[in-house]
């Protein structure tokens, strides 16, 4: 017997870390298809590609003149040929600290003929929020309303030795491991190594995770 029930959707979705002068540090894709997949972007400007016209709104967080970005890209965005809903946040509350762009793959809603057989029925806040966790938390769910942290998201935090944690904070601020290096006075080889092992200590995937990790950490503190 037969079931009416559709697959579940999976949006091909993807976090761009940008640092504070708007350079692309780190990107990060889940489900992202081939065919859109986009060019290595590190170190380009962020802002420069996308179109113009959303210039102003990404320098504006950025610059902490707004805390949240939310919008639809056309394309060409990042050198792809996709429709994007993007989420921005900023890392910390100081400019320093960069911010975060989660890309989520909406062509189907808007005609793309490669993703008809998958085309959902809505753009639900639910199908948003499912692909923001699969890409920036590694698969886990996001964090319940009452406030709680996803299991074990602070393991590993007093294991850090304090250049460790030196690192850690500079990633949190969008710095490259070059920056890094000349902030630390130190080469690029040994930031790497600091870079793995807060990583591994952590039990975190990537740098863009740990820099949400730095933000989280920020905003707690302040509370």
């Amino acid at each position: 017997m037969s079931s009416n029930k559709s697959k579940p959707v999976e949006l091909p979705t993807y976090a761009v870390l940008v640092g504070p002068s708007g350079e692309i540090i780190d990107v990060r894709a889940h489900h992202m298809l081939d065919d859109t997949a986009p060019v290595n972007l590190k170190g380009r400007n962020y802002a420069d590609q996308c179109a113009s016209s959303f210039r102003d709104a990404i320098t504006g967080l950025l610059n902490r003149r707004r805390q949240l970005l939310s919008l639809v890209m056309p394309p060409p965005t990042l050198g792809t040929h996709a429709w994007f809903a993007v989420v921005g946040v900023p890392l910390g509350v100081s400019k320093e600290g960069g911010a975060l762009f989660v890309h989520m793959d909406i062509s189907p809603w808007v005609g793309s003929d490669k993703h008809q057989a998958e085309m959902p029925s809505e753009l639900s806040q639910g199908l948003l929020q499912r692909a923001m966790a699969m890409t920036l938390m590694g698969g886990e769910q996001l964090a319940h309303q009452d406030g709680r942290k996803p299991k074990g998201y602070y393991d590993g935090i007093e294991s850090l030795t304090d250049r460790q944690r030196e690192v850690l904070k500079l990633i949190g601020m969008g710095k490259s491991n070059v920056e890094i290096a000349g902030d630390l006075s130190c080469s690029i080889n040994t930031v790497k190594r600091h870079v793995t092992a807060v990583l591994q200590k952590l039990k975190l995937p990537n740098r863009t995770r740990a820099a949400m990790l730095v933000n989280q950490i920020d905003r707690t503190t302040k509370e």
